[in-house]
């Protein structure tokens, strides 16, 4: 496969241990401007110190983000209103950040929640409502639910049964296949209205995983959906794939995530278009950056530096009277079942333009 990316931002350095693999075309218009529209999501799962480290922070490490935030200008937004004014094409605060937490888990309510009424941070909140109707340990209730919402917490749809819903069964046909992912998505919206009052409008996709199939679902249902994939949001973002830093685990670092509270979206064209599913592990792509914009910002086009996996791809550079274009090769084949492919571009006061796509092996 062929991946061709054309970009019209400086020029791309490394600031990420995951990317590239397999082909899309993204187009960047040489009039954007850069101005406060820029949104950073995170998502955590567990804040506890006797969870699953992988997906877990400590509530010393949540609270030390949220210190550090508000140490150094960071402004927590609440996400259903900062995602609406990028689509009206409003500014936002110049370093807005959104938090999130998926799944359920009672950490959530008992230990995050006071940290976060301690710094007045709003908070989404996406549910699997499955575990909660059969009073999972582990998860919150109903009535904790109801008592976050009524004081503000969003509360969004994380599918009732928490499946890999880009993954057909065995001997599953794609007719049988779309109709289990509607009745998840549905049967929880159903049950997060019924004890709410309000219908949901904010979905994460289970595991972070997402397809252009399963984004035609959920584009069903009038939702704003989200992924895990590293990155920032942006007005030119897939509303139906928006990208979240993951903060639990090694990736709950203050040191790392610092970075992340304060990236700047790539203004991406037309990323909706493609699909995270791929039957390769060997990608290579072709990648294009204006010149005029290389030029605006002040970049030399020989800086930028492509990772996969946390080692350096090939990159070979050619360029013309209106691009710079970049051959890029891994020097090996992807493992596992997801990857990444990363670009960022330095941006002022030692920031970062961040984009993430994100990439998922079947087997």
């Amino acid at each position: 496969m062929n991946l061709k990316l054309n970009l019209n931002t400086q020029s791309i350095r490394r600031s990420v241990i995951d990317i590239l693999s397999s082909f899309l075309v993204i187009m960047l218009p040489c009039s954007i401007g850069f101005s406060q529209n820029h949104l950073s999501i995170l998502v955590y799962h567990h804040v506890s110190n006797t969870t699953p480290p992988s997906t877990s922070i400590s509530p010393e490490g949540f609270r030390s983000h949220l210190q550090f935030m508000k140490d150094n200008g960071i402004t927590v937004v609440d996400l259903e209103n900062a995602v609406s004014a990028l689509q009206k094409g409003l500014d936002l605060p110049d370093k807005a950040v959104a938090i999130t937490f998926d799944d359920g888990y009672e950490s959530i309510y008992e230990t995050a929640w006071p940290i976060l009424k301690e710094f007045s941070a709003p908070f989404s909140f996406f549910i699997s409502t499955d575990p909660i109707n059969k009073s999972q340990q582990g998860y919150v209730t109903w009535g904790q639910i109801k008592e976050m919402h009524s004081q503000g917490v969003t509360i969004g749809n994380h599918t009732s049964d928490h499946a890999y819903l880009v993954q057909k069964t065995q001997n599953e046909s794609t007719s049988d296949w779309k109709q289990r992912a509607q009745k998840s998505i549905k049967k929880a919206h159903a049950d997060l209205t019924k004890q709410l009052g309000i219908a949901p409008r904010l979905f994460a996709y289970p595991y972070g995983e997402f397809s252009k199939e399963l984004k035609e679902i959920v584009g069903g249902f009038d939702y704003i959906a989200l992924g895990q994939h590293s990155g920032a949001t942006g007005p030119l973002s897939d509303w139906l794939a928006l990208p979240r830093f993951p903060m639990g685990g090694i990736y709950s670092n203050l040191e790392t995530a610092r970075i992340k509270f304060t990236s700047r979206a790539l203004p991406a064209l037309d990323i909706e278009q493609w699909s995270p599913i791929v039957d390769t592990r060997e990608p290579t792509a072709q990648l294009t950056i204006d010149n005029i914009n290389i030029s605006k910002v002040g970049l030399q086009a020989t800086s930028i530096s492509c990772f996969l996996g946390g080692k350096e791809m090939e990159v070979k550079i050619r360029t013309n009277s209106t691009h710079t274009n970049f051959s890029i090769a891994a020097r090996g084949k992807s493992i596992g079942r997801r990857w990444n492919y990363t670009c960022t571009a330095p941006a002022e006061n030692n920031r970062y333009f961040w984009l993430s796509l994100p990439f998922i092996f079947l087997d």
